[in-house]
């Protein structure tokens, strides 16, 4: 049985909106770049992007059902390597990238935290200029969910259900809200690495700074300090990004870089 031990984090939270992120600046050098873009619009660079793609990367890619999920794989890991490619003056071929289910991927030869994420024709990725700076990311696409009492019920914590309720919310507001706690809660644990905890209600994503409480794994290498997540809900989408950096990330939108 894995051993967990209590700790305490500062959560901060900050809402941005399109026009926030066309006022940050494109430096090459910004602390967190994120990614996020459309695979429809994206689809004249698949065969680019599967050509750096892993032998790995491919076995994975090929694992997935429907078509629209293996090119937004596809997509997102291909895109991923050619911006780290960029960043670190490496071939996007040569970066050895490791992937193990319920582990958070690394890059084994590269100073870099990086994490991707999918949702139907929507994907983000982002890295960071270092390994001391870690970034988790989720993305969701804004859709009804079938069993969204069920959800609520067994993830959210009391004051996120209010924070979904409260007023005389339109339908829309209210799925907004939905994704925006949702997105919160799954990229702080992708940045940690801890995958998807049985405890979720614990963590309370409604406040602007708020102290959480979260069990985690002795041997699992825990981050010191407050945490920032940013989250953009634009388009048919909502995007959460977690990081021990306070500053904003750079937003860019594929298709206009």
């Amino acid at each position: 049985m894995i051993k967990v031990k209590k700790h305490t984090y500062c959560i901060r939270h900050f809402n941005v909106s399109y026009d926030d992120i066309s006022l940050v600046s494109k430096d090459e050098q910004s602390n967190t770049i994120v990614y996020y873009g459309n695979s429809d619009k994206c689809y004249n660079k698949r065969d680019c992007c599967k050509k750096l793609l892993s032998k790995e990367e491919v076995n994975r890619m090929n694992g997935f059902v429907y078509e629209r999920d293996r090119l937004t794989y596809c997509l997102s890991h291909g895109l991923l390597r050619n911006a780290l490619s960029n960043r670190f003056g490496l071939s996007a071929e040569s970066l050895d990238i490791r992937f193990f289910d319920g582990v958070k991927p690394y890059v084994k030869n590269v100073d870099v935290d990086f994490n991707l994420s999918h949702s139907k024709n929507n994907f983000s990725y982002a890295h960071t200029n270092n390994s001391h700076i870690k970034v988790g990311v989720d993305i969701e696409k804004r859709e009804d969910i079938m069993d969204i009492v069920t959800v609520v019920e067994n993830s959210f914590h009391p004051n996120e259900v209010e924070y979904m309720n409260v007023g005389d919310l339109t339908e829309k507001q209210r799925q907004v809200r939905f994704y925006e706690i949702w997105t919160r809660k799954e990229a702080f644990l992708k940045m940690l690495g801890t995958g998807i905890l049985e405890d979720l209600p614990a963590l309370d994503m409604t406040c602007e700074s708020k102290f959480i409480e979260i069990n985690l794994a002795e041997n699992l290498s825990v981050l010191k300090g407050d945490i920032y997540i940013f989250t953009l809900a634009i388009k048919d989408f909502v995007l959460s990004v977690s990081s021990n950096f306070p500053h904003k990330p750079c937003f860019r939108e594929i298709g206009q870089m």
